[in-house]
């Protein structure tokens, strides 16, 4: 699940709610700017909680649960899946 806020004068960023699927317990969320790059993001993860960044897979849902598309392509920025 992921929102995007916007601030004035400040770059936007997504505030992401993480979950594992190894685990039930709540991941606090995580706030990234919309610059930033998957694989950027999947490293900040892997430092945080222990998951090898090579092996997470990364899926945007919308706010219902539903999948919107997986986060594969590591050289991409945020921004890229901005609706």
């Amino acid at each position: 699940m992921h929102s995007i806020q916007a601030v004035p004068g400040q770059t936007p960023f997504v505030i992401l709610h993480l979950s594992h699927n190894l685990t039930v317990s709540k991941i606090p969320e995580i706030r990234f700017d919309l610059s930033s790059t998957i694989g950027h993001m999947k490293t900040m993860i892997e430092k945080r909680y222990g998951s090898a960044a090579d092996q997470m897979e990364l899926i945007l849902k919308d706010l219902h649960g539903n999948n919107v598309c997986n986060l594969g392509e590591d050289e991409k920025p945020l921004s890229f899946y901005n609706p």
